[in-house]
């Protein structure tokens, strides 16, 4: 038996360019994007009979272009084998009210149960499966890996009833290490596939695990969003040197082929941070007065931090 899903970043032309801010920029080209966009969605529907692409990043604020942009590319496909769903995830999920995903697992009931999964009997198919689910957020990490691993639950359910390894109105939170095992699995999968991708674990493993959003999980999440932002600015530009020679992106000049060449305004901001960080430094081993928290040492920590602060709103 077998359940095949999906996934994959969302198929238009566009890009995050770290900029020193906590969300990068965003860049999109909707008009590049027709024929690439076609020509995916065709070939998914060539190789998986049917499609339904779920979006699950935010439909206001940043992330809003990019679901405007699926859904105005989606709206010109006009095969009756690709459907589209956008939902909210952060929205819908907001307050710690993951038991609202089931809301999608409805909405995905029909279609998902129609496609089904493949079975083999000794050299006999018994049944194919006649579609899959395209899940997606922005990075294709955290958000997806949640909704994936509901689909893998309802996927080994169905299984296990039709093979009558447990009764139908038994389902797999009916056997706790049976619970423990498969969420195990997708969250140290999320956990690989997130470090490969952006250096820290993922986030969101803590309801992955347990099925229930914890404080503590929060708090974790929040450690591993500033070490990607560090990472994201800091440190990947050698990882995205390499894939973009891997790809082809990148043409090695006969001289000094890796030379960089920063902007005068990028070089003026990387002058400033060091300046920055060397008077805060200065501050903390030796401070004014002699004390930490005198007014004159305090102010002029405070001075260089708001000088940094403003390095990073540029």
């Amino acid at each position: 038996m077998a359940y095949v899903q999906v996934r994959g970043s969302i198929p238009i032309m566009w890009a995050q360019v770290p900029n020193m801010h906590y969300v990068p920029e965003l860049r999109i080209d909707v008009n590049a994007s027709h024929e690439r966009f076609q020509t995916h969605m065709t070939r998914m529907i060539d190789e998986y009979n049917e499609v339904v692409a779920v979006n699950l990043i935010n439909k206001v604020k940043y992330e809003k272009p990019m679901g405007d942009a699926f859904a105005a590319l989606s709206a010109e496909m006009k095969s009756p084998q690709y459907h589209y769903v956008h939902f909210d995830f952060h929205k819908e999920c907001s307050r710690m009210r993951w038991d609202r995903i089931s809301l999608l697992m409805d909405e995905l009931s029909s279609l998902n149960t129609r496609f089904g999964y493949y079975e083999k009997k000794a050299s006999h198919v018994q049944r194919q499966q006649l579609g899959v689910v395209r899940t997606n957020c922005m990075d294709c990490l955290d958000r997806t890996n949640v909704v994936q691993s509901e689909l893998a639950r309802l996927a080994l359910e169905w299984q296990l009833r039709s093979s009558h390894v447990i009764e139908q109105t038994e389902s797999v939170s009916s056997f706790p290490l049976l619970r423990q095992m498969l969420n195990n699995v997708w969250a140290d999968n999320a956990d690989t596939v997130s470090c490969a991708y952006s250096g820290t674990g993922a986030l969101k493993t803590d309801f992955t695990r347990t099925g229930k959003r914890t404080y503590m999980g929060a708090l974790r999440d929040g450690r591993n969003s500033v070490e990607r932002y560090v990472r994201g600015n800091f440190f990947d530009g050698e990882r995205q040197d390499s894939i973009d020679l891997l790809l082809g992106a990148y043409r090695v000049r006969a001289s000094r082929p890796f030379a960089q060449t920063l902007s005068s305004e990028a070089r003026a901001l990387v002058g400033t941070i060091y300046v920055c960080l060397f008077m805060l430094a200065y501050a903390f081993f030796y401070p004014r007065n002699h004390s930490w928290f005198g007014i004159s040492n305090v102010a002029f920590v405070g001075a260089w931090c708001g000088v940094l602060c403003l390095v990073f709103c540029v």
